[in-house]
């Protein structure tokens, strides 16, 4: 009987733990905030390894090319987006399709062989990351540049990204 009674008390706790977990998993992007995500394009100002997993881009973290710093990127309403890279290209191509979706209620942008996670939007500013092996995670941040209203058929009507 105090064999059950210690197994059943184990199995509480355990799922008090899971359920905790679950919890600190929720993503606390928001409506408002997808809107805003979509109705906005967004500039890289900044790339860099979190060495010291702080959750941000320490000057000596920061690994962004001159070619990268004028790279944009837009979401479209049905869970894709493009990455522009405007006029300073590092790959010779002009843009890369992403797809962005939440997984685990997180938001996370896939493209190519590549995924990223939201760490934090806060206003006028959107940082995302990924688990990059002995480097460290990746972080990449970006700023709100030009808002944009989409129509009823999601076409955003100021986007310079509209045609894609």
């Amino acid at each position: 009987m105090k064999t059950s009674v210690s197994i059943l008390s184990v199995l509480l706790l355990l799922s008090n733990t899971s359920c905790k977990q679950q919890l600190q998993e929720k993503s606390t992007v928001s409506e408002n905030e997808i809107e805003t995500l979509i109705n906005s394009t967004w500039k890289l100002t900044n790339i860099g390894y979190d060495y010291n997993q702080n959750n941000k881009i320490d000057a000596n973290e920061s690994v962004i090319k001159s070619c990268e710093e004028d790279n944009e990127l837009a979401f479209i309403k049905n869970g894709t987006g493009i990455i522009t890279e405007n006029q300073l290209s590092c790959s010779g191509h002009n843009s890369t399709n992403f797809r962005w979706f939440f997984r685990n209620k997180m938001l996370t942008l896939s493209y190519t062989d590549h995924t990223e996670q939201l760490l934090s939007l806060q206003k006028n500013r959107l940082v995302f990351t990924s688990n990059n092996n002995s480097k460290g995670n990746l972080i990449t941040e970006f700023t709100q540049q030009e808002a944009f209203v989409a129509d009823k058929q999601c076409v955003y009507t100021k986007n310079p990204l509209a045609q894609f």
